[in-house]
């Protein structure tokens, strides 16, 4: 029994020991620019649930050792040994999930400046739900970035996701995204359902990660399950990218019933200035993927005719007003670069010529922030 003890007297230390340096290590190293507490400050915040570049010890390690120089991340290969980067990569993985069970208890009412919120569950036990489309008040899918498509009826969720979706890339912020009904989807009628997602090449031989890009589909759901499907959109894949991030995406249909979603620029602000490429756009298209003839850009050389609206950054949320038809656009932009954007056909708006955000290490993007067109 003594020697008992003795063993778990010294694992116990061991394990202290083990997550005090670890500590010691984020606040020497990390916690200047991804906040004392994780929450984020002139870096991301790293207990949001999002990694751009992955979510297993070996991608973070990885991240650690080789820096992300885009973002300004410095690399500590040098710095620190391999048993450091180990250690400080649990620890940041084990805080994120403490953070993350915190903040799971849902408040009765939310407070705000001017009224205050009653809160009701709707729908609960999803991971990572990104998009929630409503054929009635009782009826609605919703979307798991990991991949799954689930129903909800009369208030409560199907245990089974949707079988034979598409498969996405789910990594960093991809997965499986948005999700609408068609305009004129009826149980009688169309039947069709819209999805968007990061949608990956198929492997190199020499093992290089795969291209992504966001694709756009529809289909029905028939008996539980994703039949008929058809590609509404999809990108040439010359263009698509090895980031994982910035896929943007929504779908809408204005009144007249064509459909607008966005791509983020995933990752290079400069494609969402070439008209050529389909990142950092606005995209019109009718509900078979056709080409609308009014489409700004429609037959001009060296130009995609889907392309409604340019210089976008990460576009996560689209809606159309009720009563003009506007189309109104979300843009998530770098540090202090957030925009809300009203959006017009042929429209150029700026990223990363123009924009009020910097660098999220305090870098400066550009000192313009009006230009002409």
């Amino acid at each position: 029994m003594k020697t008992m003890g003795v063993i778990a007297f010294f694992v116990c230390s061991a394990a202290i020991t083990a997550g005090q340096q670890a500590d010691q290590l984020y606040r020497a190293h990390c916690a200047d620019c991804h906040g004392a507490r994780f929450q984020g400050g002139s870096a991301q915040s790293l207990v949001d649930g999002i990694w751009q570049f992955g979510d297993s010890q070996e991608a973070v390690a990885k991240s650690i050792r080789e820096g992300i120089d885009h973002l300004g991340m410095p690399d500590y290969g040098d710095e620190l040994t391999e048993e450091q980067i180990s250690d400080l990569t649990r620890f940041l993985l084990d805080s994120e999930k403490k953070a993350l069970e915190q903040r799971s208890r849902i408040p009765d009412t939310l407070k705000t400046l001017d009224y205050e919120i009653d809160v009701e569950i709707f729908a609960e036990g999803l991971e990572v739900p990104w998009s929630l489309a409503f054929m009635d008040e009782k009826t609605a899918l919703v979307t798991e970035r990991p991949g799954r498509l689930r129903i909800i009826q009369h208030g409560k969720l199907d245990p089974d996701p949707v079988r034979d979706t598409p498969e996405v890339i789910a990594e960093g912020q991809g997965g499986l995204l948005a999700v609408a009904f068609d305009p004129d989807y009826t149980e009688e009628g169309n039947q069709w359902i819209y999805l968007a997602y990061s949608h990956g090449l198929d492997p190199e031989p020499n093992g290089k990660r795969p291209g992504a890009m966001t694709r756009l589909v529809r289909g029905r759901i028939n008996g539980n399950k994703w039949t008929d499907e058809q590609v509404v959109f999809e990108a040439p894949h010359d263009a698509y990218r090895t980031t994982r991030h910035h896929y943007g995406t929504r779908i809408v249909f204005d009144p007249d019933k064509v459909l607008y979603f966005a791509i983020g620029d995933r990752g290079q602000g400069s494609d969402a200035q070439n008209l050529s490429k389909p990142n950092g756009k606005i995209h019109r298209i009718l509900s078979d993927g056709t080409i609308p003839k009014d489409n700004p850009f429609r037959l001009k050389k060296d130009v995609m005719d889907s392309i409604y609206a340019c210089g976008v950054r990460n576009p996560q949320g689209l809606a159309i007003h009720p009563v003009t038809g506007q189309l109104w656009e979300s843009d998530h932009g770098p540090k202090g670069g957030d925009e809300i954007n009203l959006i017009q056909p042929g429209k150029n708006y700026g990223w990363p010529i123009i924009t009020y955000g910097r660098n999220y290490n305090d870098t400066p993007i550009t000192d313009i922030v009006r230009k002409e067109g």
